[in-house]
């Protein structure tokens, strides 16, 4: 094979190795999860199943041997506030949709950006 055949191969191997390393890998188990990112673009991000059990020691704040109802999440950044961004509500323990509140905004590198989320209603 040709020296630039052999280029053009090992420049698509590692750009398909970059868009998949950039695209958030968002799958998890548990009953709820929160995730931060940052970037060009500060986000958060808080999720939840309603039919699985917080369990005994939960993670992330969550209250335990619940099934959550409903979360929150919260972005500030100088002057900017989402404000709290609800999920959708959960209206049964057996509803196996993943529930997600998510707020975004492009970051400005002269702030620092807080994040705060919760789990707002219980069954």
């Amino acid at each position: 094979m040709s020296k630039f055949k052999k280029s053009i191969r090992v420049f698509l191997v590692v750009s398909m190795l970059l868009i998949v390393a950039s695209v958030p890998v968002f799958a998890f188990t548990t009953a709820n999860h929160v995730v931060f990112e940052s970037g060009l673009n500060n986000s958060v991000r808080a999720s939840f199943y309603a039919n699985r059990n917080t369990g005994s020691n939960p993670v992330w704040g969550a209250q335990p041997n619940k099934h959550i109802k409903q979360c929150f999440v919260r972005l500030i950044e100088g002057a900017f506030d989402s404000g709290r961004v609800y999920s959708d509500v959960a209206y049964s323990i057996s509803d196996p949709v993943m529930k997600t509140a998510f707020t975004s905004r492009w970051n400005n590198p002269f702030h620092t950006a807080y994040t705060y989320y919760g789990w707002n209603q219980y069954f």
